[in-house]
C-alpha cells in the first residue's frame, strides 16, 4: 500500500521526517492506540518527486548504523 501527500516543496523535508519518525515507532503507537503487543519489524520508504512516475526515494534520517 501507498499514501500521497500533496506537500508545498518548503515542507517537503518537514513531512519527509515526520513520515520516518511514523515508521520509527509504528509498533509503539499500535500498541498504545489498539492494544496489540505488536513485535513484527515494520518498515517504510519516503519518495519525493514532481508527480508520481518521476519521485526518488528519500534516506531515512532516522536510520541506526549497524
Amino acid at each position: 500500500d501507498s499514501t500521497i501527500f500533496d506537500v508545498p516543496e518548503k515542507d517537503v523535508d518537514i513531512v519527509v521526517n515526520e513520515c520516518y519518525h511514523v515508521f520509527r515507532e509504528l509498533d509503539r503507537h499500535i500498541s498504545k492506540y489498539w492494544g496489540i503487543n505488536w513485535n513484527v519489524p515494520l518498515a517504510g520508504e519516503v519518495a519525493v518527486g514532481p508527480s508520481w512516475g518521476r519521485v526518488d526515494k528519500v534516506d531515512n534520517p532516522f536510520k541506526e548504523n549497524v
